[in-house]
């Protein structure tokens, strides 16, 4: 994934990332877990670690006639 700023056609962020855990059934309609990421951030190397969360929102939407 990558942003780049339409006025400057700079690129601002650019993101692979993969899962390291299998997402896990969380509360309500959601999964949880943990993914890795590496890129660049305004031409600066990034790596990490972060917090993953899907939450599935549709039959939600569908009650309120979206």
């Amino acid at each position: 994934m990558s942003l780049t700023d339409p006025a400057t056609g700079e690129r601002i962020i650019s993101i692979d990332t993969a899962t390291v855990t299998d997402l896990t059934y969380g509360l309500g309609a959601g999964y949880v877990g943990n993914h890795r990421y590496r890129g660049t951030f305004r031409g600066e190397p990034i790596t990490g670690n972060a917090y993953l969360e899907y939450i599935d929102c549709r039959d939600h939407l569908t009650a309120a006639g979206t």
